[in-house]
């Protein structure tokens, strides 16, 4: 039996928390032993533990990618528990404390930003493969588009492996439950439902969905809906309270039942995307997706869907009407999207991909 900690900085359940209960839930617990490291207070935990998994919480550093505060806490716990492998989501504080253990040490690389010219100059990229060596961390790139952004940052790129973030699919509901959950949203009955899942921040596309939604405001068939928290949900709102086929739904508990009710899955985002899991459980359900061309966006669409340009809301309106009508079009979509869906981006074959990985590292120790 093998001994894995997880460490995550995450408080709020993002995309990294998501694909880490997909992972622990299909981890083969005949030959792993997952303990999770939280932050205190994180809504991660709860769920973690609901599904079997011992968890430990740091009262101080545990919410921050590098923390003095955290080092000593982690050192002592990894001292104590001696385990077989490091697996890190944002946190290189966990990945300092682990320098003198001899375990295999893994970092999940989530995003994908463009590096500044700071961190291109031969000094940073010196200093980012030195650390690299030294270290010892193996990387897993969510996405191709990853591996690029490492590469350019100084990263030998030896030691990485790509494994697209896989999510669960959802329940799929029967036609009087979705008829149900439309008249509780307040969905017209033939709506054609163009959906964005995405927390509600900068970087996300919001005011380009609101704005296809307005070039589209003719198109009384067309229904507008977005899901998801965060610090410019009241705004946004504000700015759509004039369009009444437009919903900001805020946080929910039922995306997945929700994702049922899209005809249409969108990602806007304009700054950083890898393999973004609502599109992930869109594609599992069937639906075409149209995305910007940021990061891992457009290898998500190959077959299944379209790529517009980021912050161009008259090229997303235009995609949102193409497959609103060109019902072939769409039938063939829906279908890829199912097969894409199994062949790269399930919650199963990512647990069985990171899982041949450990071992193939535990081999090399």
């Amino acid at each position: 039996m093998y001994k894995v900690i997880h460490v995550i900085s995450d408080k709020n359940i993002g995309g990294a928390g998501v694909l880490l209960l997909g992972l622990l839930g299909h981890t083969d617990r005949t030959r792993f032993e997952p303990l999770v490291v939280l932050p205190k207070g994180s809504l991660l935990t709860p769920r973690a533990r609901a599904i079997g998994v011992r968890c430990v919480e740091l009262s101080r550093g545990g919410d921050k990618t590098l923390s003095p505060a955290a080092l000593w806490p982690l050192f002592r716990l990894f001292w104590r528990e001696r385990p077989d492998i490091v697996h890190t989501n944002a946190s290189l504080s966990a990945r300092l404390a682990a320098l003198p253990f001899r375990a295999a040490k893994i970092d999940t690389k989530h995003c994908c930003f463009a590096p500044t010219a700071q961190q291109k100059s031969a000094l940073a990229r010196f200093c980012f493969r030195a650390f690299e060596r030294l270290s010892g961390v193996f990387y897993i790139a969510t996405a191709e588009a990853v591996r690029e952004n490492l590469a350019q940052r100084g990263s030998a790129c030896d030691r990485l492996a790509v494994i697209p973030g896989g999510a669960e699919r959802p329940r799929a509901l029967g036609t009087a439950q979705k008829a149900a959950l439309r008249a509780a949203l307040g969905i017209p009955k033939d709506a054609f439902v163009v959906g964005l899942c995405a927390r509600v921040e900068r970087g996300k596309g919001h005011d380009t969905f609101l704005e296809a939604a307005r070039l589209l405001k003719q198109q009384k068939d067309l229904f507008f809906l977005a899901v998801g928290g965060g610090s410019l949900l009241e705004r946004l709102r504000a700015d759509a309270s004039d369009l009444p086929n437009v919903r900001f739904l805020g946080f929910r508990e039922d995306v997945g039942d929700i994702l049922n009710l899209f005809d249409l899955s969108l990602n806007c985002s304009d700054l950083s995307e890898t393999s973004p899991l609502a599109l992930s459980e869109s594609m599992s359900l069937g639906k075409p997706i149209v995305v910007t061309s940021i990061g891992g966006n457009a290898a998500m669409a190959k077959a299944c869907g379209l790529v517009v340009p980021p912050r161009d809301a008259r090229a997303l309106a235009a995609s949102i009407l193409r497959l609103r009508c060109d019902r072939a079009l769409y039938a063939s979509l829906s279908a890829a999207a199912q097969r894409r869906y199994e062949s790269l981006y399930s919650a199963t074959l990512m647990t069985r991909k990171t899982e041949a990985l450990y071992l193939s590292l535990l081999e090399n120790l």
